[in-house]
């Protein structure tokens, strides 16, 4: 079992009634894993620039779980909501031990 040590601050990646889409700069630590969960179902990309995109056939991240994925510090997290809900998307910089 993995002991998981928060290494930063929360980031937040919200998608709002008027934008379905949403790209955010990820600070991440040396570890280089990220913890990403949500409040809504909806769809993730990591790219290593800002022009990148989430869409419908990218990763799945369902409502209230968690996931862990190994990102290089500078990357972009894209997100695509799922339906007309306002989602979430939290990313923490974590060191699994």
């Amino acid at each position: 079992m993995a002991i998981i040590q928060q290494l930063g601050a929360t980031q937040v990646v919200t998608t709002t009634n008027g934008n379905s889409t949403q790209s955010n700069a990820l600070v991440i630590g040396a570890a280089e894993t990220v913890r990403v969960s949500s409040s809504e179902n909806c769809h993730i990309t990591f790219t290593a620039t800002d022009s990148g995109t989430a869409a419908a056939t990218n990763l799945l991240l369902t409502t209230n779980t968690l996931h862990f994925f190994s990102v290089p510090n500078g990357f972009f997290l894209n997100v695509i909501r799922i339906g007309s809900s306002n989602t979430v998307v939290s990313v923490t910089s974590v060191d699994l031990r």
